[in-house]
């Protein structure tokens, strides 16, 4: 049997967008569980915590989401250069290794095409690990007020 190989390829292109909105948001205390997220109307400049929305929508981001992979910088440091080149090496590293690790293996996940899926999982929880320290950050000097309405639900007999 001769052994010819097959060329393969997959690419996946990822354009993140971001869109603020203005939301009631239900949680239980008692787990910790988001229940319930309702969007009332796009967020505004006149919206609660407008004045924390200048990292996303003004300098430097100006309503682009933060890709994490790229940083457009005027004069960037080493160390910020030396981060970019550490994740773009890391990201497509952690897509060969979840292939790797897949039921089908390295080989079976190119046959059965998982690598856009694999990379989306990868790229989806990298993105989900740094968007806290980019999205949501407290204001220290000016905390914005917070409206709660707490509800109690009691157990109660009738006899």
């Amino acid at each position: 049997m001769l052994y010819v190989p097959i060329a393969k390829a997959s690419a996946t292109f990822c354009f993140p967008a971001i869109s603020l909105w203005d939301v009631n948001v239900n949680v239980d205390l008692a787990t910790g569980n988001l229940t319930k997220v309702v969007e009332l109307r796009p967020f505004s400049s006149s919206s609660n915590f407008s004045s924390l929305s200048a990292n996303v929508t003004g300098a430097p981001l100006f309503g682009r989401a933060y890709n994490g992979v790229h940083f457009d910088l005027p004069n960037p440091d080493p160390f910020v250069l030396d981060r970019q080149t550490a994740t773009r090496t890391q990201l497509p590293a952690a897509v060969f290794q979840a292939a790797v690790q897949s039921p089908q293996g390295l080989i079976g996940s190119f046959d059965a095409g998982k690598f856009v899926d694999l990379s989306t999982s990868v790229y989806t929880t990298y993105l989900n690990l740094i968007a806290r320290n980019v999205y949501f950050i407290v204001n220290q000097t000016e905390p914005e007020p917070l409206t709660i309405q707490v509800k109690t639900f009691q157990n109660r007999v009738w006899l």
